[in-house]
């Protein structure tokens, strides 16, 4: 009975002799496979027993023989070596002017905003691109350290010359000088970024602004009449230089007057910290307002105003020619362009004659 088990079948004969088959294929590819296929080679660069280098060597099969792909940093890359490692030229050549202008990555994956460059080799070398840690010190600008350097920087203490030197304009740096005569940043800012700042970036800056401890000098304090004041008066002000005088004076100019401080704000490069910090030395006569006939302004003087626009002055002089006159300027309420928030404004520069 025994023999039973130990008896198989013609079929089950078969299926081990199948199996035996494969698991002998299996031994042969795992022993004979490494005498046609190289492994990647790692060759390590020391110093003292210090990690410096580490270059991948990738094997082909290409016509070309061996195609050699060493670890790089793409920071630091030439037109010719970008060329051997499989970019063309085109793309080559935007990747160097991106370098040349002073652009960098902070990331590998930033590499594949180079115009014209292919996912699938971008996939193919980031595993042999690296960006080397740097030294992470807080300094200011002005310790003279270079500006590609990817260090963080004291905004309290940096220079006009540096700023301008990185295409900061006069607006920015009046926002800045505003911002630290009269509170800390508490927060450092990665040089990097600066370079690629505007207005509206620096005026982010409120949000990390600490106030440093009053020192006004009542004796100095004079107050500013906003509809007659000139651009010198303008800059008598901290915190509003050259630039953003010019900017007050042309928006009131073509505003009409100012009836509250508050309308500052609608000036490019003012924020609201610092229109709170000059309204105690601002004051509105709303007599020097200057008004627009709504029954004889033309379409250009109409539409040029802040506050109109083309289609309300379109449908202003639709309305017109229907009536002849308008009696008073809350007329205009009857028409659905009028009958919004920005009317409880606009009202104040309108006038009937």
């Amino acid at each position: 009975m025994w023999k039973d088990y130990l008896s198989f079948s013609r079929q089950e004969q078969k299926g081990l002799i199948f199996m035996a088959c494969i698991i002998l294929l299996l031994v042969l590819y795992r022993l004979i496979t490494p005498l046609f296929v190289s492994a990647p080679q790692v060759f390590v660069s020391k110093e003292d027993s210090l990690f410096l280098t580490q270059d991948f060597i990738i094997s082909s099969n290409d016509a070309d023989g061996l195609h050699h792909i060493p670890y790089f940093n793409p920071n630091k890359v030439s037109y010719q070596f970008l060329l051997d490692i499989g970019l063309d030229a085109r793309t080559a050549g935007n990747w160097v002017n991106y370098l040349k202008k002073g652009g960098s990555f902070n990331k590998i994956d930033d590499v594949g905003r180079i115009y014209g460059m292919d996912n699938v080799l971008l996939q193919e070398l980031k595993p042999y691109m690296y960006l080397p840690k740097v030294n992470q010190n807080t300094v200011a600008l002005s310790d003279q350290l270079p500006f590609d350097a990817n260090i963080k920087l004291d905004l309290n203490r940096i220079g006009k010359d540096e700023l301008i030197s990185v295409g900061w304009t006069e607006a920015m740096i009046d926002t800045l000088k505003f911002f630290t005569d009269n509170y800390w940043i508490k927060e450092r800012i990665n040089t990097s970024r600066i370079k690629n700042w505007n207005v509206d970036s620096v005026i982010s800056l409120n949000k990390l602004l600490v106030p440093k401890k009053n020192k006004t000098n009542n004796d100095n304090l004079f107050v500013l009449e906003i509809n007659s004041a000139d651009t010198s008066e303008w800059t008598l002000l901290k915190g509003i230089g050259p630039v953003l005088s010019r900017r007050i004076v042309a928006y009131r100019n073509k505003l009409g007057g100012f009836i509250t401080p508050d309308q500052l704000m609608e000036v490019y490069g003012i924020s609201s910290i610092l229109v709170d910090n000059i309204k105690p030395y601002l004051k509105v006569d709303s007599l020097k307002l200057s008004k627009l006939d709504i029954n004889r302004a033309s379409i250009r003087q109409l539409r040029d105003h802040p506050y109109m626009g083309f289609y309300k002055a379109q449908a202003l002089l639709e309305e017109r020619r229907k009536r002849g006159r308008f009696n008073c300027a809350t007329e205009l309420l009857e028409l659905p362009l009028f009958n919004d928030p920005v009317w409880e404004k606009l009202k104040h520069y309108l006038a009937v004659k």
